[in-house]
């Protein structure tokens, strides 16, 4: 894996951009996940809904999947899904 794609799922992708590849890419086989397909499914999940946010976000990671290297692509799509924290929860919130 190279450098610039160990650090892509962490650095190219924020926690809301990975909450929306995880749940375009969910159900899908990482065998047959190409990026074409996934840019489908943001494509329509985009034209889903009226809301600008998820509009802007999802034009953004059509723009960003859109230019990595095939080689990053392949790379990339392994670490799907991609975890997500959105920080602490109440219990341990509560602890602190």
């Amino acid at each position: 894996m190279t450098t610039a794609v160990a650090i892509l799922g962490a650095d190219l992708f924020d926690i809301d951009e990975r909450v929306f590849i995880n749940s375009c890419a969910a159900g899908e086989s990482l065998e047959v996940l190409t990026r074409e397909r996934l840019l489908r499914h943001i494509a329509f999940t985009r034209m889903s809904g009226d809301n600008e946010d998820i509009a802007s976000l999802a034009d953004g990671l059509r723009e960003k999947i859109g230019g990595l290297s095939d080689e990053d692509w392949d790379e990339l799509k392994m670490l799907l899904p991609f975890p997500v924290t959105y920080g602490l929860d109440s219990a341990e919130e509560e602890a602190t």
